[in-house]
């Protein structure tokens, strides 16, 4: 009988260009905007460069945050933009989440 576990292997699976600058973490709330559940892994590489209307992590006032990034700046996943002082802190590139409950 296989038994299911929770962990992944991303043995051969290209995820990144750079594999020191790419980071897995797990989502612990609900982001709602993006149907995102908590559990989700999301992929954030540091080695991209950004992109206009692209999902990212910045840090604002020194929290982790989901961001899209624009000229003009930051904007929330609510649509209003960072007005507080922000870094970019890498591009996200997947989010892998469950589908089905074992």
């Amino acid at each position: 009988r296989r038994r299911h576990t929770r962990y992944i292997s991303v043995t051969g699976v290209q995820t990144c260009a750079l594999p020191i600058c790419t980071f897995f973490w797990r989502l612990e709330s609900d982001i709602p905007e993006l149907h995102w559940q908590a559990g989700t892994i999301v992929v954030v590489d540091r080695a991209l460069p950004p992109h206009s209307e692209g999902l990212v992590v910045a840090v604002v006032q020194n929290v982790f945050t989901l961001c899209r990034i624009h000229k003009q700046g930051f904007r929330r996943l609510n649509g209003e933009f960072v007005s507080e002082e922000s870094q970019l802190w890498g591009i996200v590139t997947y989010a892998l989440q469950t589908v089905r409950s074992a």
